[in-house]
């Protein structure tokens, strides 16, 4: 998958988690048709927000890949999208969950779930 988002000028799809990262990283911006209810609003509003792409109604993608296209929008976009990856995301991560696993009593439960 990283190949096709990298060889893409602008990524289409709903706002999964996965989809969302892949072309984040590789600094595409994304016309999202689509999200549900959650983890996928939260990423569809991320990404309109950092000005990394755009909300569209299934039949209305083309004719928003048309207006990127037409308004020269494409190049700064992905330049926002690439903005909005966390450096060192994955050690954070991992720091956050090695913590709560050290401390906090609300942490049990989630030693037992992993151990």
């Amino acid at each position: 998958m990283p190949a096709f988002v990298a060889a893409s000028h602008v990524v289409v799809g709903k706002a999964g988690g996965l989809t969302v990262s892949e072309a984040l990283t590789a600094g595409r911006p994304m016309v999202l048709a689509g999200a549900v209810p959650g983890n996928e609003t939260f990423n569809a509003e991320l990404v309109v927000q950092g000005s990394a792409g755009l909300v569209a109604q299934p039949r209305e993608v083309g004719g928003v890949v048309q207006y990127l296209r037409a308004t020269g929008a494409i190049e700064s976009m992905g330049r926002n999208a690439r903005g909005l990856v966390l450096e060192q995301a994955s050690a954070r991560v991992v720091d956050v969950v090695l913590q709560a696993m050290r401390d906090g009593p609300s942490s049990r439960g989630f030693r037992r779930a992993v151990a």
